[in-house]
């Protein structure tokens, strides 16, 4: 059975949902491209999604370059499809420092890689980078897997952006130990951009002082982080991707947090800085 949020967590989502955006609207198209390429056991067709330098994490092992990536497919696929039912989809467009602009989508839900005995609960966010020519497809940079569990993993992160480990530890401790939402937002303040785009569930909100309303409205809870991957998308832009249980009202639940940073320059309050924020709970 599915496990759903505390009542005040969903509390006053129930009106009419607004417009779609279009990077949401362009994440659900891209997540049933993918699903359909895995659940046809088309390996080749997968990696076509993927860039030519792209990097792929599966539970903490990573593949560089699309011929890897293609081939750690087709030895999961083993000649025969994966199962993926999608729970939820949410997509954001991010601009990054130096002008760059990616869109993100984060998937939730459950999988079955061949020869599985059970469906796994899982996570993954895709970064993609505008293509080179006009109209082309834009084509996934990092993409990132994890099994959904409640047991720590260790961290998949280079020894140059453990400092991002660091600073997400450091906004996950802030958002715990806030008294009020209030002070929650004004802990928080420091971290975000301002032209900020996040997502919390199907929820859109579109620069900082919109993202800081939200995660003043909500409850108190305490994180526990079990898998941390910190990938880089440009030479001063990276992801940074949590999984673990988030204790609501004495309910954990699983989440799933992605989170785009920016570097900062020399002398700012922070050494990096939150141009995206992804937020799921994992109802699989």
């Amino acid at each position: 059975a599915r496990s759903r949020a505390p009542k005040s967590q969903t509390q006053g989502m129930a009106a009419a949902a607004p417009a779609k955006s279009v990077p949401m609207t362009w994440a659900e198209g891209f997540a049933a491209s993918f699903k359909a390429k895995l659940e046809a056991g088309d390996a080749a067709g997968v990696a076509s999604l993927y860039a030519d330098d792209a990097i792929l994490s599966l539970d903490g092992a990573n593949h560089a370059g699309k011929a890897a990536i293609g081939g750690h497919w087709a030895s999961i696929m083993g000649g025969r499809g994966i199962i993926l039912k999608v729970a939820q989809v949410s997509g954001i467009g991010a601009d990054l420092t130096g002008g760059a602009r990616v869109v993100a989508v984060c998937l939730t839900g459950e999988w079955a890689p061949a020869g599985a005995a059970t469906a796994q609960r899982f996570a993954s966010v895709f970064t993609l980078l505008p293509p080179a020519a006009a109209g082309a497809q834009p084509l996934v940079k990092n993409h990132i897997h994890r099994a959904s569990t409640a047991d720590s993993q260790a961290p998949n992160v280079p020894p140059s952006h453990a400092p991002i480990q660091d600073f997400v530890g450091k906004f996950i401790g802030a958002f715990d130990g806030a008294a009020s939402g209030e002070a929650r937002a004004a802990a928080l303040g420091f971290a975000y951009a301002d032209g900020v785009s996040m997502t919390f569930e199907q929820d859109e909100f579109a620069g900082k002082e919109a993202a800081l309303r939200k995660l003043a409205s909500l409850p108190a809870g305490k994180h526990k982080p079990c898998t941390v991957d910190v990938h880089p998308i440009t030479a001063s832009a990276s992801v940074a991707f949590v999984t673990g249980q988030l204790v609501l009202e004495e309910h954990p639940m699983f989440y799933v947090q992605a989170i785009f940073l920016a570097a900062t320059p020399a002398g700012s309050q922070a050494p990096y800085i939150i141009v995206g924020d992804m937020f799921q709970f994992n109802y699989a």
